[in-house]
């Protein structure tokens, strides 16, 4: 088929080709306004402190509080290596998370599947002692609460299950402000992608309705 022939099947068929090329695009709008669900980016900065019982520190001699002094910059710094790769963990565990979404929300969870809980925090550790946790939730609210809950079910868990088996000493963890920010779609990318689909539909279209026509003739 020559090149004017090949066109002037597509001229011939204007309307089935706009209809097909517009059909992806008009269904990517549609599906934006009306089904796609507003989200909500959280990101929270966790600070890990340690804290020591005086009930350990009568204990200690005075030659145990020396070496103590002299030893403790490393020994707090590896103690703090551990907590956070522990706190990290815990993050990803869905029991943990679907209790600190309950508490933060006041209702059931039944509705989060075992995937969506364990990916439900992105926590990354940044340093000893500070933490990074992104997540993204369905209103702003929501996510205000989000701190409160992670810390105090944190916080307890550390202290019930005393994480570094180390007496008399503990850690805590304590949470900064959120930042809270809308989370904006992709729609250009959605968009370019729908154009090209419809592209590909209405030429294939177009030419299958061409060819059958002309079988049948």
């Amino acid at each position: 088929m020559e090149l004017k022939a090949f066109i002037n099947v597509f001229i011939a068929q204007k309307r089935l080709f706009l209809a097909l090329f517009c059909l992806p695009t008009f269904l990517v709008v549609l599906y934006s306004i009306f089904f796609l669900e507003k989200k909500i980016d959280g990101h929270l900065t966790l600070t890990i402190v340690r804290t020591e019982t005086e009930e350990k520190k009568e204990k200690l001699t005075i030659d145990e509080r020396e070496s103590e002094d002299r030893y403790d910059s490393y020994y707090r710094l590896s103690a703090n290596e551990t907590y956070t790769e522990d706190i990290v963990q815990m993050l990803s565990a869905p029991r943990v998370v679907e209790e600190i979404i309950a508490e933060a929300t006041g209702k059931e969870t039944t509705h989060y599947t075992l995937k969506h809980l364990k990916n439900f925090f992105q926590a990354q550790k940044e340093s000893p002692h500070i933490i990074e946790v992104r997540y993204r939730v369905t209103s702003e609210d929501f996510a205000k609460k989000i701190p409160q809950a992670l810390t105090r079910k944190i916080n307890d868990i550390s202290t019930n299950l005393d994480l570094l088996k180390n007496k008399g000493q503990a850690f805590q963890i304590i949470s900064q402000e959120p930042v809270i920010r809308i989370h904006r779609y992709n729609y250009e990318i959605m968009i370019i992608s729908a154009l090209l689909i419809g592209l590909s539909l209405a030429i294939l279209g177009t030419l299958f309705r061409f060819y059958y026509s002309q079988e049948e003739n």
